[in-house]
């Protein structure tokens, strides 16, 4: 949470059928044979420059005490399964912040994106601790949480699995595609959902047509 707080000085921060089965996200699962995503930096801007920014600032924010050290080794040992636990179960938001750095390390976002954008649709309620410095104005009208002057200010409603997974991909795209507020309407994030399965097609290496040979005349 004190890193948090440091990072904040430095910086302020027929739909399914047709769309799942082109690129297989509804039956995307973790391990599978990944898709062929183009390299880091022929990828669309602002998602490279992204990229970029988080990497170095994961060296920033987890490299200025030991105990910061030891945070940034642990981030390094987590997997696609690990993270994903965190975010359908576990209330802590030190564990999402640390998701969005784990998210470009190794390339560990071309493992985990369709499973965020599958997650879009995914209401299930998780709650929220650790975020003494988080502010999430709906949840603070309803005195879930309380304001506060400094803080990490947030527009995705992080209590539930929708609001996290739109978060975690605002932050790695660099994209604003809509928010997930609290108590959100299916048909609006699933319009949500369409705008990041367009995004994740800019993803990937398009497809080769095989050429036509000649025919004989």
């Amino acid at each position: 949470m004190v890193i948090r707080r440091w990072h904040n000085y430095l910086f302020g921060i027929r739909f399914f059928i047709c769309c799942f089965c082109s690129i297989h996200v509804a039956e995307a699962k973790t391990g599978d044979s990944l898709p062929a995503y183009l390299p880091e930096a022929s990828l669309p801007s602002p998602t490279a420059k992204t990229i970029a920014f988080l990497k170095k600032d994961y060296w920033n924010v987890y490299g200025i005490s030991p105990y910061a050290e030891n945070v940034r080794k642990e981030i390094k040992t987590y997997t696609a399964p690990f993270i994903l636990n965190k975010i359908d179960n576990h209330p802590s938001f030190d564990y999402l912040f640390r998701a969005s750095y784990w998210l470009v390390l190794d390339s560990n976002y071309q493992s985990i994106i369709p499973e965020l954008i599958k997650r879009i649709t995914d209401t299930s309620y998780v709650g929220l601790t650790d975020a003494n410095d988080v502010v999430i104005w709906e949840r603070v009208k309803t005195g879930e949480m309380k304001r506060n002057g400094i803080a990490f200010y947030v527009d995705d409603d992080l209590y539930i699995v929708a609001g996290r997974a739109d978060w975690l991909l605002r932050r790695i795209s660099g994209l604003d595609n809509g928010r997930v507020k609290m108590n959100p309407a299916m048909a609006d994030l699933k319009a949500l959902q369409q705008k990041w399965l367009a995004w994740y097609k800019t993803l990937l290496i398009p497809p080769t047509v095989p050429s036509k040979k000649p025919q004989k005349p």
